[in-house]
């Protein structure tokens, strides 16, 4: 009923020690590890493979060092024989009890697209040279998963958007997810929008649901990997973004146009307020990093801004109304994103209702995955132990 895709490249310690948990919790799945590392690092995941299929189904899947990221995982998740497919990174550890939950949803509930559960991010100081790690050293976040249920597609995709949280490791459809994919590689020539794109047609397509299981352990450090990796600033003033954007606009609203029967031409301002609604969002999340890059994260994540001079975002808006305008109207983005970036005060002002408003999240305490009271913490242990032993995953010599 599921496959467990897990993409890779060149960190064969880390899908060392993710196969090495899925081995302790004798996991019954069928796994493909879709790999485009180099020689050295391709022989040693060959390795872990063939190590781990003692005990797991698993097959391995060499791709050519130069095959995109999209490129793999398409080949991956269409060589999948199963109803649903999950995807996971490789420093990353998705809970056996939690993707059987998800699968066993959509198996029942055929309008949503996508489901995902409780999830959380570790992180180990820098400076962390015991082994294992003692767990008062290791930071334990929230990583914000989130339901969007409207029954209408358009209310649904500006919900996601204006609420950003990431699905690309939540339990999918199989079909679906490689059409999604496809168009992703197809249709949007970066990670950011690469990520966005599959994500809302997802969202377009079907409902999404938030169980209460543990579902995911994120492990954030230096080798982590972004799909998000351009800053907005870096996204807008890019020469090439009206035509991404433009690329990435029309293929989405084809698709609402047929899950709504609305013609695409007039779904395309349905997109752009959407789309107007991430960057929103995406400006919080770049002042909130910000913030606590500079130290000042102590007035609150959603502390308002300082009165009085120009704030961080007033500046780099500022900026994009002086770069980005004269090239979006020369394309056919559409007017309304031309005015975010000609009125940046009007959309300062927009920010500061959603900050004051907030965004529904998914909020849970990470306290109790440490009482072994708690319904969730056998599911926790597994990780947590792994990430305390091996932060910086299973050295070669280790086994």
């Amino acid at each position: 009923m599921l496959t467990l895709v897990i993409p890779t490249r060149n960190r064969s310690q880390w899908l060392r020690r993710l196969l090495l948990y899925y081995r302790n919790e004798e996991l019954s799945v069928p796994v493909i590890v879709a790999d485009s590392s180099r020689d050295e690092e391709a022989r040693a995941n060959r390795d872990a493979v063939r190590q781990a299929s003692e005990s797991l189904r698993i097959e391995y899947q060499a791709n050519d060092a130069e095959v995109s990221f999209y490129g793999k995982v398409v080949r991956a998740v269409e060589s999948a024989d199963s109803e649903f497919v999950v995807l996971c990174a490789d420093d990353d550890f998705l809970i056996p009890s939690g993707m059987a939950a998800c699968a066993e949803f959509l198996k029942d509930h055929p309008d949503y697209s996508l489901a995902h559960g409780r999830s959380v991010t570790l992180r180990i100081p820098p400076d962390a040279t015991e082994r294992p790690v003692p767990w008062g050293k290791v930071q334990c976040a929230v990583y914000r998963q989130r339901a969007v249920e409207a029954d209408d597609p358009a209310r649904r995709l500006r919900d996601h958007l204006g609420n950003y949280a990431s699905t690309f490791y939540s339990v999918h459809r199989r079909d679906p997810l490689a059409r999604n994919l496809r168009a992703a590689a197809d249709h949007a020539s970066d990670l950011r929008l690469g990520e966005l794109l599959p994500s809302a047609l997802s969202v377009v397509q079907g409902k999404v649901k938030h169980l209460g299981a543990l579902y995911m352990v994120r492990q954030a450090h230096g080798e982590a990997t972004s799909l998000a990796e351009s800053s907005l600033a870096d996204l807008l003033t890019d020469e090439d973004f009206p035509r991404r954007y433009g690329a990435v606009r029309d293929c989405l609203a084809h698709e609402l146009a047929r899950a709504t029967g609305v013609p695409p031409e007039q779904s395309v301002d349905e997109i752009d307020r959407a789309f107007r609604a991430y960057l929103r969002r995406d400006v919080l999340r770049e002042e909130r990093m910000e913030a606590s890059a500079q130290g000042a994260g102590a007035r609150g994540a959603d502390a308002p801004c300082a009165k009085g001079g120009p704030t961080l975002w007033t500046r780099r808006l500022a900026r994009l109304a002086r770069v980005a305008p004269a090239t979006l109207r020369a394309a056919t983005v559409g007017g309304r994103l031309a005015d975010l970036l000609r009125s940046p005060r009007i959309f300062l002002k927009e920010i500061e209702e959603q900050r004051r408003a907030g965004s529904e999240t998914a909020h849970f305490s990470v306290i109790p995955l440490m009482d072994p009271r708690s319904p969730l913490f056998e599911e926790f242990r597994g990780p947590r132990e792994l990430v305390q032993r091996y932060p910086f995953g299973v050295p070669p010599d280790s086994g």
